[in-house]
């Protein structure tokens, strides 16, 4: 049988960046800079364990938002994004004997999702992008989860929200099924006999 290797974000937990942007506002960051949060080089690196949470917090304030805020207002504003379990596609893996999390993250991210779901319960191989040092869509980084983590990348299928995270899935040997709801991934996890 094939282990079904899931993500996190948008996939197992609901996430949205407008909520961050929404409490930076609330702060009194303009819009416009409020923006810059996520869609920067020092959020990349953060994600690849590149620098610490307190570097991340001091790139935000003074190159990205320019707006002074507290360490514990841009960790909020963060971890806000991320706000609830999808329980219909807990209800899909909790019918699974278990399963492969391979997720872009951080260590904010991490600590939030131990907070919400405890993946530990349902995976003993998590990879996560900032204890790897590489995103999915970093050249070879599939080819080095296969490597670090002995997995059999013809047993598994990928389920991703992003398409690029698929497509470099596949490039690497692994099937891929591009994540929009729970009820069509439930649908084709069916036809590829996954259950």
């Amino acid at each position: 049988m094939k282990k079904v290797m899931f993500d996190v974000g948008n996939v197992i937990l609901k996430a949205d960046h407008k909520i961050t942007f929404d409490i930076l506002k609330k702060y009194g960051v303009p819009e416009e800079n409020a923006v810059n949060f996520y869609n920067n080089a020092d959020y990349a690196a953060f994600s690849r364990g590149k620098i610490s949470g307190k570097d991340f917090c001091a790139a935000i304030v003074e190159k990205h938002v320019k707006f002074p805020l507290t360490y514990e207002q841009v960790v909020e504003a963060h971890d806000k994004h991320i706000y609830e379990v999808d329980t219909d596609v807990m209800r899909i893996v909790s019918k699974l004997p278990g399963i492969i999390v391979f997720t872009n993250t951080n260590e904010w991210q991490t600590f939030r999702e131990r907070e919400l779901v405890g993946l530990e319960k349902y995976s003993d191989k998590i990879i996560r992008s900032h204890e790897i040092g590489m995103l999915k869509a970093d050249e070879g980084c599939f080819e080095k989860a296969i490597k670090e983590f002995e997995l059999n990348p013809g047993e598994i299928v990928f389920i991703d929200d992003n398409k690029e995270n698929i497509e470099k899935a596949m490039i690497a040997g692994i099937d891929g099924i591009l994540f929009t709801d729970a009820k069509s991934l439930e649908r084709e996890m069916k036809r590829k006999r996954l259950f």
